[in-house]
């Protein structure tokens, strides 16, 4: 996940992170500090079924980190429709761990 974003600090950047949500269950990315071009390469897990996974919409918060206040909100909305391609996925006893792929 990547873009650039408008500065939320009075130093003219922001600390960015992002909330991802998918049939209900939210990750959050480590926040990247004084950026406004982030660069998220990380592995976000969701779990359920593959039907469930690969039929809902992916939602994408972005929010900029404020350590003495609550955060700011930059950006909601985000959808995506999550390609099954970009999916892996490991057995379990009740179904199946998924994994939204790193970008390459």
């Amino acid at each position: 996940i990547s873009g650039k974003l408008v500065a939320a600090d009075s130093n003219g950047t922001s600390d960015p992170f992002v909330k991802l949500t998918l049939n209900g269950q939210t990750c959050r990315s480590t926040t990247l500090h004084k950026t406004l071009t982030p660069l998220y390469d990380e592995d976000f897990y969701f779990r359920g079924h593959w039907d469930e996974l690969t039929r809902t919409a992916l939602v994408v918060s972005v929010w900029d980190h404020d350590r003495f206040s609550r955060s700011d909100k930059l950006g909601q909305g985000f959808k995506f429709r999550i390609a099954a391609s970009t999916l892996r996925t490991v057995d379990h006893v009740g179904g199946l761990d998924v994994f939204l792929a790193k970008a390459k």
